[in-house]
């Protein structure tokens, strides 16, 4: 189950989104909080670029493009969920995440290049 709560900067979706984290760790239930970036090496880039500029905009100096700033979210993306997304719902544990980013921007489903491998015979 993935648990996404939408709304603008300062909407106040965290407090809730905590609110549901502790009644489920206080019921015994399996649960992963995603957080907006991942601990990959492109998360923390966009952790950093994220405390040079909210908008993520590459500032003066960077070597980072607008082309490379965007790429780098998708694979951020990408990275979450097949690292972190995909195998805690495969043993059941509750999504919670503030805002839904995932790649396929619907309900969560299996990436697609895990069907492509399933589909060729290639392993996983």
């Amino acid at each position: 189950m993935l648990v996404s709560l939408e709304g603008q900067d300062g909407a106040g979706k965290t407090a809730p989104l905590m609110t549901v984290r502790d009644e489920l760790a206080a019921n015994g239930v399996a649960f992963v909080v995603v957080e907006e970036f991942s601990a990959s090496p492109y998360g923390q880039r966009l952790v950093d670029a994220v405390a040079r500029d909210k908008l993520l905009r590459p500032t003066l100096g960077e070597l980072a493009t607008f082309r490379a700033r965007a790429l780098e979210v998708v694979a951020d993306l990408y990275h979450q969920d097949e690292c972190e997304m995909a195998p805690a719902l495969e043993h059941g544990n509750i999504m919670l995440e503030d805002r839904d980013l995932t790649p396929s921007s619907t309900p969560w489903h299996p990436p697609s290049s895990r069907l492509a491998r399933s589909e060729t015979g290639a392993e996983p």
